[in-house]
Parts: C-alpha cells; sequence; structure tokens
C-alpha cells in the first residue's frame, strides 16, 4: 500500500537560493564588502543534499521504486543541456570578440560537459597562479562538476546507509559521522601559505554540508504541510533564525577566502548555520518563512542555475569589450547583470524548462530530434520561431567546437608557469628580508639611477607590502633598496592586510618608511583604506603604488589613493599607471604581472619618486 505523501515546490528554498546566487555574484563584483561571499557555495550544497536524500526517502515510503540510473540520467540530462549551451556561446563568443580569451577553454570546457572540471583544475594546478595569466570563462564550473559527481554518490550512499535496513534515524547518524570527516578533511589538509585549490575543489572535502543537508531531509516529517503551531514555538523559531541570520551575516561580511579560519572551520560553520535557517523558517507562520518566500528572491531562486552558469563568463570577458565604461563603474555593473539576467533569462525558458521544444540541445532523444527536423524540413512556413532559434543553436555549436578546437592552451600555461616559478624565487627572497639578523648591503650600480638616489635608496629603512605584482617585482626592488623588508602575498587585497601591518610591526619589519602595491586584485572602501593607514601608522611615511590594470574597480581604487593622499599629511602617491601606461613591453603575457624589464623600471621609479617626495 503506498502513502500519500504532499510533494510540491517549498517557496523558502527558492529563497534561499536566490539569495545565494546574489551573495556569489556579489562576491566577484563587490569583494571587498562582502569578502565572505563564497560562503553561499555551502548554502548550495546543503539544500542539493535536503532534496537529493530526501528524494528516495519519500519514494522508499510511497513504494515508487525508481533505478538509481533513471535518477542519475535525469539530473544529469538538466545539467548537461544548460552548460553545453553556455560552454558553446561563451566559446563563440570569444573566437569572434574576445580572442585573448582561446587559450584556456578547450579542456576547462569539456571536463565540464564530462563532470569533472574541479579535478581537472586541482591536477593542472590551476590556481591563482594560471587564472592570472591563463583565465578561463569556466572556472567557475568546478561547482557543476562536484554537484555532477554528488549526483553519483547519492544513491550509493542511499544503497550503502538505508537500502538494507529502512531506518531514517540510523542513516542520518551515519550522514552526520560523514560530514564530520569531511570537514576534518578539510582542516586537516589545508597548509598555511599553501593554495587552497585542492580542498576547495575536493569532492571528499566539500562533502559535508551535502550530507548535512541529507540528515536534515531525512529527519523533517515526510509530509511538510503545515500545522497550527503555538505563539511559543514561533517566537522561539523566529529567535533561533534571528540567530543564524546574523552569524551569517557577520561570516559573509567578515571572513576571507585566504584565511586558515574559512578551511579549518567556517565553512562547516556557515553549514550548520545553514541548517538552523531552513529548520527555523520551513514554517509559514515564522517571519523567516515569510521573508525568504519574498517574489523577487524565489523568482531569482528557480532561475539560480543558470544565473550560476553565466555570471563568470560575463565577469570575465565583458570588461575587455566594454572598457568605455570603466569610467562610470555603476553604467558598467548594471550592463554586465542586465547581460547576465538576459542570457540567464534564455537559459532557464529554453534549457531548463523547455518553453519551445527544440530538435536539438535539449534532450538525449534522438528518435524526437530525428522527428523535429523532418517535421521543420516539410513544413517551411510554420514554426518560425522554432526555425530561428534552432538554427542560432546549430551556428554556436559550429562556432564553438571551432573555437575549442583551435584553442591553444599550452601557450597560456608556459606563460603561467613562468611568473608562478618567478614568484615562486622571489617569495624566497621576501621572507629572507624579514629576518631579523643584520644583512650585508652591497652598492648596485643601477643604470638610470643617479648616484645620490642610488645611495639613499640603498640606504632607505623601507618595507614594501603587496599582491602577487610586488611579488614578480621582489627581485629588482630588493637590488635598488637591499635594507628593505617584503611581504608579498599572491591575491592579496587591501582589506585584509591589517594583519599583516600589525604582524609586522610586532616583529620590528615595519619600517619608518611603507611602500603599499594593492588593488590590482579589488578596490576598497573609504573606511578600509583609513583603518589601513591608522594601522601603518601615521608616525610613517607612506607610498601607495597607483593600480595599472584593466579592470573595472581601477579608476575607484585610484581615486581612494588620491583622495587619502588629499587628507593624511604622510601618505603620498607614486603614479606608476600614468609612467608605465604604453609600455607592454615591460609586463607578461597576462598585462597584470611585470617582467624583468618592467620589474626594474618599476624599481627605478619608485627609487626617484620617493627621494623627490621625501
Amino acid at each position: 500500500m503506498q502513502n500519500k505523501v504532499k510533494q510540491g515546490r517549498i517557496p523558502i528554498f527558492d529563497g534561499l537560493k536566490g539569495i545565494a546566487i546574489l551573495l556569489i555574484i556579489a562576491y566577484y563584483y563587490f569583494e571587498h564588502i562582502v569578502p565572505g561571499g563564497f560562503l553561499a557555495v555551502n548554502l548550495f550544497l546543503f539544500i542539493a543534499g535536503f532534496f537529493n536524500f530526501r528524494h528516495f526517502y519519500l519514494k522508499d515510503i510511497q513504494a515508487r521504486k525508481e533505478s538509481f540510473w533513471q535518477f542519475i540520467y535525469k539530473r544529469f540530462e538538466r545539467l548537461f543541456f544548460p552548460t553545453l549551451f553556455v560552454v558553446l556561446t561563451t566559446s563563440t563568443y570569444i573566437l569572434l570578440f574576445n580572442r585573448d580569451f582561446l587559450s584556456n577553454i578547450r579542456w576547462m570546457g569539456l571536463s565540464s560537459l564530462i563532470f569533472i572540471n574541479n579535478y581537472y583544475q586541482i591536477f593542472n594546478q590551476q590556481s591563482y597562479f594560471v587564472q592570472a595569466a591563463n583565465p578561463s570563462p569556466f572556472t567557475h564550473l568546478w561547482y557543476v562538476s562536484l554537484y555532477g559527481q554528488l549526483v553519483i554518490l547519492t544513491p550509493i550512499l542511499i544503497f550503502l546507509l538505508y537500502s538494507w535496513h529502512k531506518k531514517p534515524q540510523v542513516t542520518i547518524r551515519m550522514l552526520l559521522i560523514i560530514s564530520a570527516l569531511s570537514a576534518f578533511l578539510m582542516g586537516y589538509l589545508y597548509k598555511d601559505n599553501q593554495d587552497p585549490t585542492r580542498i576547495y575543489y575536493d569532492l571528499l572535502t566539500r562533502l559535508s554540508a551535502f550530507t548535512l543537508g541529507g540528515s536534515l531531509g531525512l529527519a523533517l516529517p515526510v509530509n511538510l504541510s503545515p500545522k497550527k503551531i503555538s505563539s511559543k514555538k514561533i517566537m522561539t523559531m523566529n529567535l533561533m533564525g534571528l540567530l543564524a541570520v546574523i552569524f551569517a551575516f557577520f561570516m559573509i561580511k567578515f571572513m576571507f577566502a585566504t584565511k586558515p579560519f574559512a578551511y579549518r572551520f567556517g565553512l562547516t560553520l556557515f553549514s550548520l548555520i545553514s541548517a538552523v535557517i531552513v529548520v527555523s523558517s520551513i514554517h509559514p507562520a515564522t517571519i523567516w518563512n515569510k521573508i525568504f518566500r519574498f517574489k523577487l528572491f524565489t523568482w531569482i531562486g528557480q532561475r539560480s542555475f543558470s544565473y550560476y552558469l553565466w555570471y563568470y563568463p560575463v565577469y570575465l570577458l565583458m570588461p575587455q569589450n566594454i572598457s568605455f565604461m570603466n569610467r562610470s563603474p555603476w553604467l558598467n555593473y548594471g550592463f554586465q547583470l542586465l547581460l547576465i539576467i538576459i542570457l540567464a533569462e534564455i537559459t532557464y525558458q529554453l534549457f531548463e524548462k523547455r518553453r519551445i521544444s527544440l530538435p536539438i540541445g535539449q534532450d538525449f532523444n534522438w528518435r524526437k530530434m530525428k522527428h523535429q527536423f523532418d517535421y521543420l524540413s516539410s513544413h517551411p512556413q510554420s514554426l518560425r520561431v522554432v526555425k530561428f532559434i534552432t538554427a542560432c543553436y546549430i551556428f554556436n555549436v559550429v562556432m564553438g567546437v571551432i573555437a575549442l578546437a583551435i584553442s591553444s592552451p599550452a601557450k597560456g600555461v608556459e606563460s603561467s608557469k613562468e611568473i608562478q616559478a618567478i614568484i615562486e624565487n622571489n617569495m624566497n627572497i621576501a621572507e629572507e628580508s624579514r629576518k631579523t639578523e643584520e644583512r650585508q648591503v652591497v652598492v648596485n650600480n643601477i643604470e638610470g639611477l643617479d648616484q645620490e638616489v642610488l645611495l639613499y635608496a640603498n640606504a632607505l629603512e623601507i618595507t614594501f607590502i603587496g599582491d602577487s605584482t610586488l611579488a614578480a617585482a621582489t627581485e629588482r626592488l630588493n637590488d635598488v633598496f637591499p635594507k628593505a623588508v617584503f611581504d608579498p602575498k599572491v591575491g592579496r587585497q587591501l582589506y585584509e592586510s591589517y594583519d599583516t601591518v600589525y604582524g609586522l610591526n610586532q616583529t620590528g619589519g615595519l619600517k619608518p618608511t611603507v611602500v603599499t602595491m594593492l588593488g590590482s586584485n579589488g578596490t576598497f572602501t573609504v573606511g578600509q583604506m583609513d583603518d589601513y593607514i591608522q594601522a601603518v601608522g601615521l608616525d610613517r611615511d607612506q607610498y601607495y603604488v597607483n593600480v595599472l590594470v584593466d579592470r573595472i574597480w581601477t579608476d575607484d581604487a585610484n581615486r581612494q589613493l588620491v583622495r587619502a593622499a588629499q587628507e593624511y599629511g604622510n601618505v603620498r602617491i607614486i603614479d606608476w599607471a600614468n609612467y608605465a601606461r604604453g609600455h607592454a613591453e615591460w609586463f607578461a603575457e597576462d598585462g597584470v604581472h611585470l617582467n624583468d624589464e618592467g620589474s626594474l623600471e618599476l624599481s627605478k621609479f619608485i627609487a626617484k619618486e620617493i627621494y623627490r617626495q621625501r
């Protein structure tokens, strides 16, 4: 006998997914404001686990068997065809309008279509170094691949943990143990000062949120139809939700993806907070249920997969083609957001909901494809919209395949490896500079520097703080400033550099003159700039090298530096952006990091400017 189970969409989950995708998009565009936006991926994984495990549990309760292969097939079809459309369309766009990005799309795209993109990036060390020199619009598809792997894993875990005893409480305990082991593995494998790419992408370390969601899916009642509850329980759930949302807000606002806490406990903590938020909002009588059911959130949440597929290609590719908008950042952001909405809606309607039936690109039904093509060819005057969309898709396929075929990953990989080797070597120089023992200073003859400037620079007690642009130039800077202390870090942003300043101050590494090279990875707020200046100290001479990278935030970051120089008497600007503009020969292929010639020119320019402005 089948048990009746009421099923249907639960609006709060759509609302939570809507909020999650907005946080992820905000993280990329405004990382200095929401540095913890990356945590929202765990909310997606939690919700996915909730529904995937609950799906099998409800099928069992209803005595309606579904084969594991059918489960996997349906979900892979939902993932594959929207992803295929994005890969082909993006590749076509690159081939026609933005060939600078051709070098790293073939294997990143193909690995995404067979759901191994995350491991492709791990095994090919697609860390920050590779993305800086060899960027790919398919980097974000690691999550789609991870989810595909979790889809395969779900029926396996159901078979191992549930099918042989049919007791949900036993399965919940085992899923919680798996969650704990996965969280422990992430913390154990994380190593200070090493790239966290592997543990961030790996199935075993990201499994925790998924199985935690699955345990809640099994723990909640079979029928989620609301029953009246007391006002005391409503108040308790509202309070629980409030505390969870406050915790989530502070984590999103203040947790950095570069800090150890994020991997040793932060991601796990956010998964637990996600569980509390779901429990406190599941009943319609709670205030959180009403908030998360807000129409805009649920509308975006229903399309969250399409939004996720498109946000990164638009973020990466469009700035170069609409660089004329860079002087009006909000116009630029608005245009990109509008483009994401349009592309996501097309993808959602055609490939998720299939509002218009196409002969290709929507499913694996070959008979349907043949029948539709036959019908379209025999009815030349009908279904013109379908014919137009089909023709566009075929064009997409042809051009996309050509783009993937001529992509040359070797060029970008070689360039990125050169940058990585230089940075690794210079990191060793920087580490040596931070040692407290007295160093022997050798006066180097630097062509292009006057004798008095050279002697001044050689004797100057100075500290350099920066990101990978500093790391790439450290060796040449050390030649000009042999008494300098260097503290570069790949991917560093100004808003997360206060601990670095405090650490240098404690160890005596913060000298009377401080040069800061930050802004290539993102801008910063007025408050963040002021806090950084205060942390360095108003009693120190502070010099800021302005930003030259071709990014939306460049002008905003440089404006913040000018404002700071106007407000603080000890702050000065080193106008490298204007000096280096037009000298492409000074830069590596990525257009961001300096080559040896450029590093020497930067070093000489900084020496001259400090001497001039002293």
